[in-house]
């Protein structure tokens, strides 16, 4: 790995953390202002996620598990054909991903109130990051290419979700302790 790797890879920690305490600071919130409600879990489950996130940069999990997919293909003499797999993952992936950015904007209309519009944003950035890892996972190659590619594409999903997700748990905290104190 090499020392800018090193570094992006201490910077997405450092990106992870803060929103993961922004999300456990939102699940106490919710604890508080709506004892009993889901949102305090839903918020909980936010930061849990954001902790696995830097625990699997800090330890290149991720990567190693890609090495790891890409020698048992290489194994089983799979490697050279292995287009024939990612093709249909990568294909349900942005369907799924279609399907579910339409079903998102329907639903994000319906809420009315504003807590519940951020829960559900903050939902559809983790998603966003889940997605990202799939697709780093798979490693198609015309996919790489947009996501490592001069625009970086894969940073600015990075960051751009983990950045949304953690405003909107740092908006709803200071909305559900207004709302507490009420």
């Amino acid at each position: 790995m090499t020392n800018a790797a090193f570094a992006a890879g201490l910077f997405a920690c450092a990106v992870y953390l803060v929103v993961a305490v922004a999300a456990a600071l939102a699940a106490r919130a919710a604890g508080r202002a709506f004892p009993g409600h889901p949102d305090a879990r839903a918020w909980a489950c936010t930061a849990a996620f954001f902790v696995l996130l830097c625990v699997i940069r800090l330890t290149n999990a991720e990567h190693a598990l890609t090495d790891l997919l890409r020698e048992q293909l290489r194994l089983e003499n799979e490697y050279e054909v292995r287009q024939e797999f990612q093709r249909p993952i990568v294909a349900l992936v942005v369907l799924l991903v279609a399907g579910a950015l339409v079903v998102a904007g329907r639903r994000l209309m319906r809420r009315r109130h504003r807590l519940a519009q951020l829960r559900y944003l903050a939902h559809l950035g983790v998603l966003a990051l889940i997605v990202l890892s799939v697709l780093r996972l798979v490693s198609f190659h015309a996919i790489d290419s947009v996501l490592y590619g001069t625009l970086h594409l894969n940073w600015v999903v990075d960051l751009g979700a983990s950045a949304a997700v953690g405003i909107c748990a740092a908006l709803y905290a200071r909305r559900a302790q207004r709302r507490a104190r009420d």
